[in-house]
């Protein structure tokens, strides 16, 4: 059944990275777009990708793979970020309106690939200069806007607060479905679209300050 949203987010694609960590050195070894138009899935695309050699050694890299239960010797076949970029792009250009849950950290680790490919000669600045225009949306973000005293902002803490369920979580394609849906929940209670970066900006600064202190707190512990 099509859910009646504004019309703003009437056709949105959420996307996803499954990664090799987080830190600058991460490499994105899954990518995943979902189009959704009135509450509808259109179309799923999902990408594996080869990262290049990888320390499987690295206890952090080794629990990434463990994560996403994807197999390092099964990406050696797969293309790279750069052989698939046209595609990435022209999935995620399929809607004005993209979105992602904790969207920062997928928008970084796509703009490291990029950057690694420009210094490498594959790809080159003007590649990463998207047509027309468009607004990426956090769920994490908004979660917090809408329900600022809420505990847990996991992509599945707050697809339980907003009746999603039933994705492959994990997976690049499933957690991009998860947030277009959340996305739909959430878009009748959201602002006019012109209100929207704004106030997202706001709710993204102050998550990064809940992390910060949070961080500082468990090196305080560590160092007791």
């Amino acid at each position: 059944m099509a859910v009646h949203v504004p019309g703003w987010a009437r056709r949105t694609v959420g996307f996803d990275t499954e990664t090799t960590g987080t830190d600058e050195n991460a490499r994105i070894i899954e990518f995943g777009a979902v189009v959704w138009e009135d509450g509808l899935k259109v179309v799923s695309l999902t990408w594996l990708l080869n990262p290049g050699e990888v320390d499987l050694a690295d206890p952090n890299i080794r629990k990434a793979f463990e994560v996403n239960q994807i197999d390092p010797d099964s990406l050696k076949d797969k293309p790279t970020f750069a052989q698939v970029f046209d595609q990435i792009r022209h999935a995620l250009g399929q809607a004005d309106v993209r979105v992602a849950h904790n969207a920062p950290f997928d928008q970084r680790m796509m703009r490291q690939e990029f950057q690694r490919a420009v210094k490498q000669g594959l790809l080159k600045l003007e590649d990463g200069k998207a047509p027309g225009r468009h607004i990426t949306l956090d769920t994490l973000a908004w979660d917090l806007v809408l329900h600022p005293d809420a505990r847990g902002r996991s992509l599945a803490a707050v697809a339980e607060r907003w009746g999603v369920s039933g994705w492959e979580a994990h997976r690049a394609a499933g957690d991009a479905e998860a947030a277009a849906r959340i996305l739909q929940a959430m878009a009748p209670k959201m602002p006019g679209c012109d209100e929207l970066a704004d106030i997202q900006a706001l709710a993204q600064r102050k998550w990064q300050a809940i992390m910060d202190a949070k961080r500082a707190r468990d090196a305080q512990n560590r160092a007791r």
